[in-house]
């Protein structure tokens, strides 16, 4: 019978946890089907036609898959720039999770002027408008001298296969503006190293452990979750980037004669179920990394 009541407890528990997070939500779920589920809806139908404009009339003629066969098979552009922007995307996951891991740990531990540090690291996520940014990457503030200097860029073509050369490159040239979008992983790691109590350290500094074993043994594994988070905003953030050769290329395809709103929007689809099959992937990583740990 107390099993019964405990079991009817954790569901009632449960369900009004699930309707504390669905309230959290309801602005967003109510400006979404106001303003974004129709448009979304519609560029999936018109993916599937020609869509021209004759003056003040729209004609749109099924054509099924074609566009999608286009994009693969006929057009010149998309398949390169699409390949080149994922390798260059994947390579700048892992740099902005790892620096964010690395200045997390170190602007948390206990320094004189260490407030100071962390409103420089977390500065660059409040002022970084699109103007901003654009400002930068025209003076060329993104890119290291240090790689012209010593045309690391050439060395790296001679030594490395091609496939590999062009995106650790890409990645380079625009070093200064990858760590400009690290402030807001910085701040999840910071508020996921708070979670970890200072108890487990002193305990583990009593048996022994370096600083090395107690950041794999206790740092890694409670941070596991928070990497996960990381890596799923960082993906969505910088595949909308506003520096996107490749979504400023499916955007262009809308004002071209031939191609049009209906190829634009079938390329926007494709880029779409990439994204979400690799945060799919990624969640699907993240979980067995941590439930292991």
């Amino acid at each position: 019978m107390n099993a019964v009541k405990r079991k009817r407890g954790r569901m009632r528990l449960n369900a009004r946890l699930a309707l504390e997070g669905y309230l959290f939500m309801s602005v967003w779920i109510v400006g979404f089907l106001a303003f974004m589920a129709f448009p979304l809806v519609y560029s999936l139908v018109i993916s599937f036609y020609k869509v021209n404009f004759l003056g003040s009339e729209i004609r749109m003629n099924f054509v099924g898959l074609d566009n999608f066969r286009y994009a693969f098979l006929k057009d010149e552009k998309f398949p390169t720039m699409f390949a080149l922007y994922v390798k260059q995307t994947v390579v700048i996951l892992f740099v902005i999770v790892l620096f964010a891991l690395i200045v997390s740990i170190l602007v948390s531990q206990k320094f004189p002027g260490r407030a100071i540090y962390r409103v420089i690291f977390f500065l660059p996520v409040v002022l970084s408008s699109n103007s901003i940014l654009n400002r930068l990457e025209e003076s060329g503030e993104g890119k290291l001298a240090v790689l012209e200097q010593f045309d690391v860029a050439g060395w790296l073509t001679s030594y490395l296969p091609g496939g590999m050369a062009a995106p650790l490159i890409g990645v380079l040239n625009n070093f200064v503006l990858i760590l400009w979008y690290s402030g807001v992983q910085v701040l999840i790691f910071m508020g996921g190293m708070q979670t970890i109590s200072a108890s487990v350290y002193e305990a583990a500094r009593i048996d022994g452990a370096s600083p090395w074993e107690s950041f794999w043994k206790i740092t890694l594994p409670g941070l596991a979750p928070f990497i996960v988070l990381n890596f799923v905003y960082t993906t969505v953030d910088q595949f909308t980037s506003p520096f996107s050769e490749l979504l400023t290329y499916i955007a262009g395809v809308r004002t071209n004669p031939i191609m049009g709103f209906g190829y634009s929007s079938a390329l926007g689809w494709i880029f779409f179920l990439f994204v979400l099959a690799l945060i799919g992937c990624i969640l699907l990583v993240g979980r067995k990394f941590a439930t292991d740990r």
